[in-house]
């Protein structure tokens, strides 16, 4: 915002009181004591029921970023960064590269739209990510054998994921621990 523009707001913002809201537009700095749960830009963190739409950072199979939000992908649990994986042929692989590097291919430099269903302990929205052509890709990431269903969560992949282990795609091609067992200190052994 240029600070021509920004200037009229505040006067608007600098004239109103804790007690009003904030008009459409306004710059909210000003109103951070009044509204504490505002962010400093003004604008509030998406809540359950709506969507975010923009260019994703891939952060790992199962995390993006969408400007300045964190989306863990609902229902769907990849493997860690350092994980690994042991194939058919009983070669080591880095399965949580592997998923992180797909989802970005997959991705490209498209957009894509989160419908946030909700918040994570950790403050990070929860949400189901669709491509431009309805791809959901949490569903990707299971049904390709890159994640599992995120049992503890969600039942919605669990279909996703025994297509992808009967196919023997991803890491149901050979062994590999579950990442929610993998974060609990279990590890592939040989």
């Amino acid at each position: 915002m240029s600070i021509g523009l920004m200037l009229p707001a505040l006067a608007l913002a600098a004239a109103m009181t804790c007690g009003e809201p904030a008009p459409d537009g306004a710059v909210t700095l000003l109103y951070l004591e009044c509204w504490p749960e505002m962010e400093i830009v003004g604008t509030p963190r998406p809540e359950t029921g709506t969507a975010i739409e923009g260019r994703p950072r891939v952060i790992d199979g199962d995390t993006i970023d969408i400007g300045d939000e964190r989306i863990r992908l609902q229902g769907v649990d990849t493997p860690e960064r350092g994980q690994r994986y042991r194939d058919a042929a009983g070669d080591e692989y880095r399965c949580g590269r592997a998923a992180t590097e797909a989802l970005k291919a997959r991705i490209g430099t498209e957009p894509v739209r989160c419908e946030i269903e909700g918040r994570g302990r950790y403050g990070r929205a929860i949400g189901t990510c669709f491509t431009p052509d309805g791809t959901d890709l949490n569903g990707w990431l299971v049904r390709r054998g890159y994640g599992l269903a995120y049992r503890k969560y969600s039942e919605r992949y669990i279909a996703a994921e025994e297509a992808a282990r009967a196919g023997g795609l991803g890491m149901h091609a050979g062994r590999f621990v579950p990442p929610w067992d993998w974060r609990r200190g279990k590890r592939l052994t040989p």
